[in-house]
C-alpha cells in the first residue's frame, strides 16, 4: 500500500519560517532607515524654510525703510525697522519679531543673527541654522527717498 505523501513536513515548515521571518527583518531595517532619512530631511527643509522666510521678511522690510527708520543694537543681534523689532535670543536659539507689543518667533535653531552696517546706506545681515549648518548672508542697499510730511 502507497502512503499519501502530500502536505509539508515539520523541517520543510520551519525553514520557510526562518526565510520570512529574515526577510520580515530586511525589510523592517529597510524601513527604519528610510524612516529615519525622511525625518533628518524633513527637518533640515523646515530648517532651511525659516531661515530662508527670516531672510525674506528682512529683506522686504529693509528694502521699504529708510535708514533714518532703522536702528541696530550694539551687540548686532537685533534690528529695529520702523517699530518692529527682530531679535536673536542665544538662550531660545530663536529670531522673533516684535511689532506693538506683539511677540512672534519666526525662526527656530538658529546659532547666530548678525546685522551691521557697511556705510550709509548698505546694511548686511547673516543668519545660521544649528540644525544644518545653513549659512546665509544677504546685504540690502537702501534707497534714498523723501517721505511726505504729515498733513497739518
Amino acid at each position: 500500500m502507497m502512503k499519501n505523501k502530500s502536505g509539508i513536513t515539520l523541517v520543510e515548515l520551519l525553514i520557510a519560517i526562518a526565510i520570512f521571518v529574515t526577510l520580515v527583518g530586511l525589510m523592517g531595517v529597510f524601513f527604519a532607515t528610510g524612516l529615519n532619512s525622511y525625518r533628518t530631511n524633513s527637518e533640515m527643509l523646515t530648517s532651511q524654510g525659516n531661515v530662508r522666510a527670516v531672510m525674506f521678511e528682512l529683506s522686504s522690510k529693509l528694502r521699504e525703510a529708510s535708514i533714518d527708520d532703522i536702528e541696530i543694537n550694539g551687540q548686532h543681534s537685533s534690528i529695529d525697522i520702523d517699530g518692529t523689532l527682530y531679535a536673536f535670543s542665544l538662550a531660545d536659539s530663536t529670531i522673533s519679531r516684535t511689532q506693538s507689543e506683539n511677540t512672534v518667533v519666526i525662526a527656530r535653531n538658529i546659532s547666530h543673527f548678525r546685522v551691521e552696517v557697511v556705510n550709509e546706506i548698505t546694511i548686511v545681515y547673516n543668519v545660521e541654522s544649528t540644525n544644518d549648518n545653513i549659512n546665509l548672508n544677504s546685504s540690502v542697499t537702501l534707497r534714498e527717498f523723501d517721505r511726505p510730511s504729515p498733513a497739518n
